[in-house]
């Protein structure tokens, strides 16, 4: 009787949470959004770093998964601006020629 659950046991197992990851991604993501926060008024890409910090801790926490929706829903065209693609003055508001 024990054999018959054994393979979701292992399969529950494989899915759990490990205590050293979450701390890992927590430490991790900490930092890269304190760095980036430092950014703002430092020399730097804050604007890159911070939503790559909130992406990372999007990994384990929910608030910032609710959070990245938040931000992408706000600033829709984020990854075009740093996507290397230049728009033409007619897509930012200037007259066609």
């Amino acid at each position: 009787m024990g054999h018959r659950f054994s393979g979701a046991i292992e399969r529950l197992r494989r899915r759990a949470p490990v205590p050293w990851r979450r701390a890992a991604v927590t430490l991790l993501g900490s930092v890269v959004l304190l760095v980036g926060v430092a950014m703002i008024v430092l020399p730097g890409p804050a604007t890159l770093v911070i939503p790559a910090g909130l992406a990372i801790l999007a990994r384990e926490y929910h608030w910032a998964r609710r959070l990245m929706a938040r931000l992408r829903a706000a600033w829709p065209g984020w990854r075009e601006g740093y996507g290397g693609g230049r728009r033409r003055p007619a897509e930012m508001g200037g007259r066609k020629e």
